[in-house]
């Protein structure tokens, strides 16, 4: 079976290979991986004595091409030529081709004896793909030095500069692209817009984008993006669903499939479950949100079509295995009067090893038999002695759908998952506010809940991805600082993620 481990992250190679030390292609893809990063270099090493032992021809052609690789990123040409001319004489076909390539542009490279600027340019955008800024701007320093006014190098410099959160630096550089083509200069106006809308300035951006030259359909739709973006910051859906529409129409198949996603966010903004279904429907097949089954089932629980909800929560679960959504099941059995599918699905989650949150269990049947009168055999009623609570959760659970919209806003924790937590918890106890272990983080949607229902609450979700942990804020408009540093969730920035063509 092929798999395709460019879609996999690193945790989860990891994992898995932490699961099974005999799977030699996985230890392979992560050490290519490390590679690629330039990171761990100690694990490298020992990871490539390991390599080195397999005795198959074809697969050591692999593992000298990374470690060629390796000699190169540390600046070792000699060595990286070495390993290379051993591949290109081994008489592996298909290895001994990309062996030839590499092997000419390192000549090349090493026949200048300098290192040329497209080599530099190269490394810098590996870097900044990465997310290693500091090391890419060092190299678009250099860049700079061999050619001072490459206006492509300037861009980058000024992105790179952004997301180091050198707004001043990065306007500069922005600024510098005025001297370039038309085309230079919308690069600049797009920049500085969205610098604008990081520093919370949408009057400043709404007026840079406005002097955006239409050179071609594309400007057009950049343009209308940002615009988009603006008003969702602003809070302004209905103005926002005007100016997605150019971006909808987009020749653009990558493009539309983004304007509808939005779409779909602005309708669940704005009540309309029934438009937004029909949005999702459109996409769920196209998207490469995950969860677009999830949204869906729940767009239709809300609107009262339990069949159809059923449906897509079963698709979901079938896709990802994600054992909570069975919860979801078994409330639309329960709704659809079929009590006895949802007291069996319970009774295999209360009996399965794989599903360790017996006590989010416990609350969803309390809630369940508050709800809708429904007594289950056998599960004891005074172990829940917080009624109310077992409501809120069951209600949370109910309104995700809010916060699904959400996940184009992910960011990746810049640490590990315990440490996060740790922070976190520090964090909501100096708050004062309701504090909740790793576990319960998990499943509780709704970090605290005093004044439900008000406006502009704080959410967490941390939602799995396998082997990845993921965070997004939610409506965290007034005081975020209070949940999480501003170095992890940065809202503004996550939405011009999501906003971007």
């Amino acid at each position: 079976m092929y798999i395709d481990y460019s879609k996999i992250t690193t945790e989860v190679l990891e994992q898995i290979y932490n699961d099974n030390k005999d799977d030699i292609e996985v230890l392979f893809q992560i050490t290519n991986r490390y590679i690629n990063e330039r990171i761990k270099e100690e694990v490298v090493l020992e990871n490539l004595k390991k390599l080195r032992t397999v005795g198959d021809d074809h697969f050591q052609c692999r593992v000298k091409l990374i470690i060629a690789k390796d000699y190169l990123n540390k600046g070792n040409l000699q060595s990286a030529k070495m390993y290379l001319e051993q591949v290109k004489s081994s008489g592996d076909y298909k290895y001994s081709a990309i062996a030839s390539d590499r092997l000419r542009d390192l000549n090349k490279r090493m026949a200048s004896g300098l290192p040329e600027f497209m080599d530099v340019y190269k490394e810098a955008k590996l870097y900044s793909k990465y997310r290693q800024y500091k090391e890419a701007l060092k190299r678009y320093e250099e860049c700079l030095s061999i050619e001072p006014d490459n206006l492509f190098v300037i861009n980058e410099m000024a992105y790179v500069n952004v997301e180091l959160g050198n707004y001043d630096k990065a306007s500069e550089y922005y600024n510098r692209l005025f001297d370039g083509s038309d085309k230079d200069k919308n690069l600049g106006i797009i920049g500085l817009t969205k610098i604008a809308i990081l520093e919370g300035d949408y009057d400043k951006a709404y007026g840079l984008i406005n002097e955006l030259k239409i050179i071609t359909l594309k400007d057009q739709e950049i343009k209308d993006n940002l615009l988009a973006s603006i008003f969702y910051l602003k809070g302004d859906y209905e103005k926002e669903l005007t100016y997605l529409e150019s971006n909808i129409n987009s020749n653009d198949v990558n493009i539309r499939a983004k304007a509808l996603l939005k779409q779909g966010v602005a309708y669940i903004k704005l009540s309309n479950g029934v438009k937004a279904i029909e949005v999702f429907e459109q996409i769920k097949d196209k998207s490469k949100l995950r969860d677009t089954y999830d949204i869906l089932g729940a767009l239709y629980f809300a609107v009262g079509n339990y069949e159809k909800a059923l449906e897509n929560y079963q698709e979901y679960y079938a896709r990802e295995g994600f054992m909570p959504t069975l919860l979801n099941i078994v409330d639309c059995y329960v709704l659809l009067g079929n009590d006895i599918k949802a007291i069996e699905i319970l009774n295999y989650l209360k009996n399965s090893s794989n599903f360790y949150r017996k006590d989010l269990l416990d609350y969803h049947i309390m809630a369940l038999s508050l709800k809708y009168n429904i007594f289950f055999e056998g599960f004891d009623y005074k172990k829940i002695s917080d009624k109310k609570k077992a409501l809120i959760r069951y209600d949370l659970t109910k309104n995700i759908v809010r916060m699904k919209m959400q996940h184009g806003l992910y960011i990746n924790t810049p640490m590990g998952f315990k440490e996060f937590i740790m922070d976190l918890q520090g964090r909501l106890k100096q708050s004062m506010k309701v504090s909740y272990t790793p576990y319960e983080l998990y499943d509780v949607y709704k970090v605290y809940y005093p004044g439900i229902g008000k406006e502009n609450e704080d959410y967490l979700i941390v939602q799995t991805i396998p082997g990845t942990w993921n965070i997004v804020d939610f409506y965290a408009t007034l005081e975020p600082d209070l949940v999480f540093p501003r170095k992890i969730i940065d809202k503004k920035k996550a939405v011009l993620r999501l906003h971007r063509n």
